[in-house]
Formats: C-alpha cells, sequence, structure tokens
C-alpha cells in the first residue's frame, strides 16, 4: 500500500509540474514575443532550457516545502495526507483552468497540503502544520512580492528613461530588444526554480512520510531531473500556443518597459528561490512588474489597472488557496479510513 500511495503521489506531483510549465511559462515570456524580441518558438525553446536550468540550480523552495512548513509523521498517514493535499490541488487546479478562473496553480498545491496535514492531524499522527513558519515564508512574502516586483520595475524604468532621454529612440529600441533576451532568460530561470522546485519539495515530503529517506536529507538527483523534465513536458505541450494567444492580449509595451518589468520580474524570482527559499507565484510576481514598468504611461497603465485587478482576478487568486486546502483536506478525511 505504501509503494502504490508513493507512484500516485509522484505522479500527481509531475503532473501538477507539467500543468505550471502549461499555464505559467508562456505568459512570463509574452512581454518578449509581443515586442518581437524573441519569436514565439525561440522564446519557447529559451523557456524550456533556462527554465530546466533552474530547476536543477537549487532546492531552497523544495526544502522549505518539505521541512519547514510542516512536521510530517512517517507512515501511513501521513503519506495519505501529503497524497490527498498533491491530489486536491490537481483537481482544483483542473476545475479552475476549465471554469477559465484565475488562480495560481503553486499557491493550489500549498494549500492542498497544508489543509491535508491540517484535517490528518485531527484523524491521526499525520503531522502538524507550522503555522508560524506559513505565515513568514508563504503568506507575508505572497502579499510582498508583488508589490516588490512593481515599484522596481516602477524605478528602473525611469531611471532608464532618465539616462537615455537624449539618445535616439530608435537606436533605444533596437539595444533593449536586445537586452531582452537577458532579462526573459533570467525570468525563465526564476520560473524554473520556483515552480519545479515545489513538487519536489512535496516529492521529498512523500519519501520521509514513507520512510524512503530521512528526514533533513536533500533533494534526490532523480526526483531534480524528473520534475525539470516535467516542466519541460509541460511548457513544449501548451507553450507554443497559448503564447501566440497571449501576444495578441498582452498590455502594449515597448522594449524598454518589456526589459524592465522583465528583469524586476527576474531579480525578485532569483532572490526569493536562492536567498531565503520562500515559495512564490511567477505569473504573480510578472503581472506587478508589467503594471509597474508601464506606470510612465498614464492612459495605458490606468487601462492595465483595471483588468489585472479586477474583482473577478483578485476573487480568483484569494480563492485558489483556501479552495485547495478545503479540497486536500476533504479528500484526506475520505482516504484516512480507507487506508487505516
Amino acid at each position: 500500500m505504501t509503494g502504490t500511495a508513493l507512484a500516485a503521489l509522484i505522479a500527481t506531483a509531475l503532473a501538477l509540474t507539467c500543468l505550471h510549465g502549461f499555464r505559467d511559462a508562456p505568459h512570463l515570456l509574452a512581454a518578449s514575443v509581443s515586442t518581437r524580441a524573441l519569436t514565439p518558438r525561440v522564446a519557447l525553446v529559451l523557456v524550456c532550457v533556462m527554465g530546466a536550468a533552474g530547476a536543477l540550480l537549487g532546492t531552497a523552495v523544495a526544502t522549505t516545502i518539505a521541512y519547514r512548513l510542516v512536521d510530517i509523521d512517517p507512515g501511513g498517514a501521513g503519506l495519505t495526507a501529503v497524497l490527498a493535499g498533491t491530489t486536491g490541488a490537481l483537481l482544483w487546479a483542473g476545475l479552475a483552468r476549465r471554469l477559465r478562473m484565475p488562480g495560481s496553480t503553486s499557491q493550489a498545491l500549498i494549500g492542498g497540503v497544508l489543509g491535508a496535514v491540517l484535517a490528518g492531524s485531527l484523524l491521526s499522527d499525520a503531522g502538524s502544520v507550522r503555522w508560524g513558519e506559513v505565515l513568514g515564508r508563504v503568506v507575508l512574502p505572497m502579499l510582498l512580492a508583488p508589490v516588490a516586483a512593481l515599484a522596481g520595475a516602477w524605478v528602473l524604468m525611469i531611471a532608464v528613461l532618465w539616462i537615455f532621454r537624449h539618445s535616439r529612440p530608435r537606436r533605444v529600441q533596437h539595444g533593449f530588444r536586445i537586452a531582452q533576451s537577458v532579462s526573459a532568460a533570467g525570468t525563465a530561470m526564476g520560473f524554473g526554480l520556483q515552480n519545479a522546485q515545489k513538487t519536489m519539495g512535496v516529492i521529498l515530503l512523500g519519501l520521509v512520510a514513507a520512510d524512503a529517506v530521512r528526514p533533513g536529507t536533500g533533494v534526490p538527483w532523480w526526483v531534480r531531473l524528473t520534475c525539470a523534465a516535467a516542466l519541460v513536458v509541460g511548457t513544449a505541450l501548451g507553450g507554443l500556443r497559448l503564447m501566440s494567444r497571449t501576444r495578441r492580449r498582452i498590455l502594449e509595451a515597448d522594449p524598454p518597459r518589456a526589459f524592465a518589468a522583465e528583469a524586476s520580474t527576474s531579480v525578485t524570482l532569483l532572490f526569493a528561490s536562492l536567498i531565503p527559499g520562500v515559495p512564490l507565484s511567477p505569473t504573480q510576481v510578472a503581472a506587478p512588474a508589467v503594471l509597474g514598468a508601464g506606470a510612465t504611461r498614464r492612459r495605458r497603465w490606468t487601462r492595465a489597472v483595471r483588468s489585472g485587478t479586477s474583482g473577478a482576478r483578485l476573487a480568483g487568486h484569494a480563492l485558489t488557496p483556501l479552495a485547495a486546502a478545503g479540497s486536500g483536506a476533504v479528500l484526506c478525511l475520505i482516504l484516512l479510513p480507507l487506508t487505516g
């Protein structure tokens, strides 16, 4: 039974990784595509390569998910709770996508695991939630990172406008199209560091619950390689189609503003991934960065703020972790009696 549950957990986590690539990667590089700094195919190859590189670059986010948010008890109850949380996150993410509801797959995964472990602690010795760590490493960064990305993009754009105020517009546009290749690569690496490592952490949590590895053990290489491959597969399956669709809908941006948005996004994601190891949603960092870079164009920025901060969008992002937590908790309460 333990082997079956562990295999189901790994399969579910990899499915979530594919969904991460399918949903998030195209939107992170849409600015480079819309300014024609990169073609859709080149952008797709770039996000696949740099996303895989980011997934293999570090494990700080993975260890945060596995060891700092919850204390899992080795045994069937703990493994069942992790499986229920991951499955609940996948079900909610799939339902939200079908209903075209905005939301973060990353937040669904974290919310599902926390809800399931909390429910499991009520019926059995599944583990416990470290609420102080959840507040400091999930809730506060989720609120502060978008603000930091927005402010960083705005400051960088102001600096660009001042530095190049006497330069020829055509030359500036061409130079920043070239610079966007670097900023887009950094964004893709930050995307891989965040999204692949979250599922690495969940798999590592399941391995600890199954007594397959000791608590405190680093992420095995086969887990890192498998999650990186799943991220690439998900991006390749849906990236090109979604990127073309996003290209027609994205906020109009010139190369300097697109560069500022991508640079702020990449710095925020890389810092959060490598230094404190806090899990973030890349799309919730990228969207405020676009708004910050566009703040120097008041009319277009006002329209972007209205569409980007609509009630439905904000409600969707607020509902996602709560709904996934509820799904994970219900599944855990159903599965625990069945698995004994």
